[in-house]
């Protein structure tokens, strides 16, 4: 799925049901399976989650012995985020850390908002927690996990 701009917004995503990547290397070409590029005012909303399949995904990119492969792109990134609103989430977690936001260090998340945010960590051992990287922001409303955002 491709959503290019250039646009001009307000843009509204409203995703119902869940968007689950494939498993199948062959249906991961283009190297993308969403892309959310050149917009401005984008909100993404509804009930639905987005599932990138983890773990049985990760065979796909092993450049352990293919000197020519090129790794995944886990970099300082070029990208500005800013103007994002999380609200209204519920729902369970399998890990502890149920929130995470890593931005760059040289091009931080700002303008960050988490309103009445409930996800309950399923597995006990104590309450869900959040993970953030330079992610500058505030949160209202319920906080659970509690807020990591910078003020």
């Amino acid at each position: 799925m491709d959503l290019s701009g250039p646009c001009k917004g307000p843009i509204n995503f409203n995703l119902q049901g869940d968007l689950v990547a494939p498993t199948d290397e062959a249906s991961l070409l283009p190297l993308n399976w969403v892309t959310f590029r050149y917009l401005n005012q984008l909100t993404v909303n509804g009930g639905g989650s987005i599932d990138g399949q983890g773990a049985s995904a990760w065979p796909h990119k092993n450049c352990k012995n293919q000197p020519t492969c090129k790794p995944l792109p886990i970099g300082s990134s070029g990208v500005k985020i800013s103007d994002v609103h999380f609200s209204n989430i519920q729902g369970t977690t399998m890990t502890q850390i149920a929130v995470i936001l890593n931005c760059s260090e040289s091009n931080p998340c700002q303008k960050i908002e988490m309103r009445d945010i409930n996800i309950a960590y399923n597995r006990g051992g104590g309450p869900a927690k959040s993970a953030c990287a330079n992610a500058h922001g505030a949160a209202y409303g319920q906080e659970n996990p509690p807020s990591c955002l910078i003020a």
